[in-house]
């Protein structure tokens, strides 16, 4: 799957993407959040969990990364604490 045929689905098509071809990468905490970080074929998806935030809805699509990006922002900050 590309980017932007990802881009093109709806969340509930997305969700159901990263579940079926989404790889887990890494998460981390960061002020009250977890974000989660998987890689699909070319590019990477970050979700966001508000813990901060009593009244959020679980996990949103926080942003799409590419190879680059993932390195360069996310990835390398990123440390495995769920094992």
């Amino acid at each position: 799957m590309t980017r932007i045929e990802f881009e093109q689905l709806n969340i509930k098509e997305q969700i159901k993407a990263i579940s079926q071809y989404g790889d887990f990468v890494a998460d981390r905490v960061e002020s009250g959040n977890r974000y989660y970080l998987y890689a699909i074929s070319s590019f990477y998806v970050e979700l966001l969990h508000e813990l901060s935030n009593p009244n959020t809805n679980g996990l949103v699509i926080n942003r799409l990364l590419n190879v680059a990006e993932a390195f360069d922002t996310s990835l390398a900050d990123l440390t495995n604490t769920s094992a």
